[in-house]
């Protein structure tokens, strides 16, 4: 178990934030509406809502897409065992339509990813029972749940953060895909309630390619917190592989500050990169953007922001806490 906690604690977050050149990134918003995934992005979306709609510069928009593989297919950038594929659920609405009830079931394989994370936005507090975790052993993550008005009416509307851990590598990668989307199926997405609903997903919304790096390591790691499964006896290492050279510089070629989104270590100019965020050996201020509590000053990190004054715990707790949330 505590090998199993140091490798968690050694392995790169990726908040995939991808930051490609300025064509791999810009999104547009096409004509008909559609569910999409993007990297987690910490802070952004309102701000990128009122680009798109004043058509202001393609360099403001702050939640970049994943890269296109094909008309049908975005990928992701190489990933390692022990990775964390940060993703959030979108849904892209060009009709500004009010968007009432978003079901949108994950498929995925659960002998490449784990299943850790899910939360739902704010905006959607109405939770469908048992529509808001994972099927570990058919490979769901599923999501159901309704806004309590009308709805949000976005160019893009944030619907989920879902988060997996990459438990081990194949040659090809691994997909994850929006399952069963048709009208009343397990990915749909309503405007309008009761005899007014209206279902806006008219076609396949395509796939997400997970891509590995070559020459990874290719132990697996062995479910966390799984009381049926039983215990590995080959040996996995502390710390998963760097990524190539070749992959980091195409992702950035400027040192980042603290305090902005990051991917790896390489990018920040301190060298650190936790929890998506680049963070120097000083902890953040308050108001400092943040992607977990042990950024901060205080310890305590809320709504991606440093709050509070200086923390009251001891750093055996944070360690505890950090080791709990990855």
């Amino acid at each position: 178990m505590q090998t199993n906690i140091c490798h968690r604690l050694t392995a790169r977050t990726l908040i995939l934030a991808v930051l490609l050149t300025l064509s791999g990134t810009v999104h547009a918003i096409g004509t008909e509406s559609t569910i999409t995934l993007r990297p987690h992005c910490l802070l952004g979306y309102e701000d990128d809502n009122t680009v798109l709609k004043d058509g202001g510069d393609p360099e403001q928009i702050r939640c970049p897409s994943f890269s296109v593989e094909d008309p049908q297919t975005l990928k992701t950038p190489d990933l390692q065992v022990g990775d964390i594929l940060d993703l959030d659920i979108v849904v892209e609405n060009p009709e500004k339509k009010d968007i009432a009830r978003v079901r949108a079931w994950l498929a995925y394989d659960p002998n490449i990813l784990q299943g850790d994370l899910i939360e739902i936005a704010e905006e959607y507090a109405v939770v469908t029972p048992g529509e808001s975790d994972f099927d570990t052993t058919e490979g769901y993550a599923k999501i159901e749940a309704s806004s309590e008005g009308s709805g949000a009416d976005d160019l893009q509307i944030f619907i989920a953060r879902v988060q997996f851990t990459v438990l081990k590598t194949t040659p090809g990668g691994t997909v994850v895909n929006f399952f069963d989307v048709q009208t009343g199926g397990h990915t749909s997405v309503v405007t309008g309630k009761d005899e007014e609903e209206e279902h806006l997903i008219n076609h396949e919304p395509g796939a997400l390619h997970v891509l590995f790096a070559e020459g990874d390591i290719t132990t697996p790691l062995p479910p966390m917190e799984s009381s049926s499964s039983v215990a590995s006896t080959a040996p996995v290492s502390s710390s998963p592989a760097e990524i190539s050279s070749a992959s980091a510089a195409s992702m950035s070629t400027e040192l980042l500050t603290d305090g902005e989104a990051c991917i790896t270590n390489e990018q920040c100019r301190s060298s650190r990169c936790l929890s998506g965020i680049c963070q120097g050996a000083t902890p953040l201020a308050a108001g400092a953007a943040c992607g977990s509590n042990e950024q901060c000053l205080s310890g305590s990190c809320v709504n991606n922001a440093c709050v509070g004054g200086i923390p009251a715990v001891s750093s055996a707790a944070s360690v505890a806490s950090v080791a709990s949330s990855q």
